[in-house]
């Protein structure tokens, strides 16, 4: 029942406010906290048991991604945790998959240390949505983790970048780049994607929210997880 009812919070914000664009004045600047995130001091109540972890998408920072959403969750009475993660170049969200996998497996382990709680539920946006599944999969951190919702998840990869990357920069985001490994790893034609689908394991509470089209990436089929991939 709780897992729905973050659902519901989360689609209601989607609706009502948009989640993606940080406020014109801070949007490139160097990445706070988004606002009702990351208070160590938080204990989860017995309405809201687990911590939620607010994961961005490529080339985003938790800021940028989750500076309107994280207060409504906050409002609503959760714990809210964020991190950055692959950063490359001074690019976020860029690195192997397999790093930021890493990067937020440790997180979840603060987050779990400073509060108390057993599990987090996960909320992640296009490569945050899916970058979770192999920290989950292939990391351990199926029994850390409560619930994972994608929005616009990459699951199944993606066929390309379909918007400019940071601040005019030129990246190969095809198959093979070595500029944007992220973006590599991502392609549906990638061998690491075909790997993490052909061993990852699907969450039971993996919830794909959808919501348009993803603002980097075309999707094409790739929100849905199913189980034998």
């Amino acid at each position: 029942m709780r897992r729905f009812r973050l659902t519901a919070v989360l689609a209601a914000a989607a609706l009502t406010i948009g989640l993606f664009a940080a406020p014109a004045a801070q949007a490139d600047s160097i990445s706070p906290d988004p606002p009702g995130a990351n208070d160590w001091t938080c204990k989860p109540s017995s309405v809201h048991p687990y911590p939620v972890v607010l994961v961005p998408g490529t080339f985003e920072t938790m800021y940028k991604n989750w500076a309107l959403f994280s207060p409504v969750l906050k409002n609503q009475g959760y714990c809210v945790f964020s991190l950055n993660y692959g950063v490359v170049n001074g690019v976020p969200a860029s690195g192997p998959i397999r790093d930021s996998a890493a990067e937020l497996a440790t997180f979840v382990r603060s987050v779990l240390g400073a509060t108390g709680a057993k599990q987090v539920d996960l909320v992640g946006h296009s490569q945050g949505g899916m970058m979770p599944r192999y920290y989950i999969g292939f990391l351990d951190g199926a029994k850390y983790v409560h619930h994972l919702v994608g929005i616009a998840p990459s699951n199944h990869g993606t066929q390309g970048l379909i918007a400019p990357s940071p601040a005019g920069m030129i990246l190969d985001t095809t198959a093979t780049s070595t500029l944007c490994q992220a973006c590599a790893d991502q392609h549906d034609r990638a061998q690491f994607d075909r790997r993490r689908r052909a061993g990852a394991v699907v969450h039971s509470d993996l919830d794909p929210l959808r919501r348009g089209r993803d603002a980097l990436y075309e999707p094409g089929s790739c929100w849905a997880a199913k189980a034998s991939v």
